[in-house]
């Protein structure tokens, strides 16, 4: 399978939304903001938009000082369960990232799935 049929087959990323926001955020980092992107061959530059997940999205919203915004720097992905497994993190980097880092993790992910 390649990295796009399996990121489908794994439901995508789910319910989610981009936040503008002043101050620091209580979320847990996912995707490109998780991985280790040097093992991935990317030199990391320092990306202004950093991804995370919440068990709920109308409750971080509501308890959270963010405003909805298709230019903010925050990316959150509403996930009721942590799920830290590389795959997981790997197809989040790979529906999250930039070209560079979203191709450097379809490697990944279709090198590992050609292991199997």
């Amino acid at each position: 399978m390649a990295a796009r049929q399996i990121a489908h087959a794994s439901g995508g990323l789910g319910s989610w939304a981009r936040y503008r926001s002043d101050g620091p955020l209580d979320i847990d980092p996912i995707g490109p903001s998780r991985a280790d992107l040097h093992q991935l061959g990317v030199a990391r530059k320092g990306s202004w938009l950093r991804f995370g997940r919440v068990v709920d999205l109308d409750e971080f919203e509501y308890a959270t000082d963010v405003c909805v915004d298709a230019n903010g720097k925050v990316g959150v992905v509403e996930r009721p369960v942590r799920d830290d497994r590389i795959a997981r993190t790997l197809i989040d980097t790979y529906l999250l990232g930039d070209a560079r880092v979203s191709a450097a993790a379809d490697q990944a992910i279709e090198e590992r799935a050609r292991a199997l």
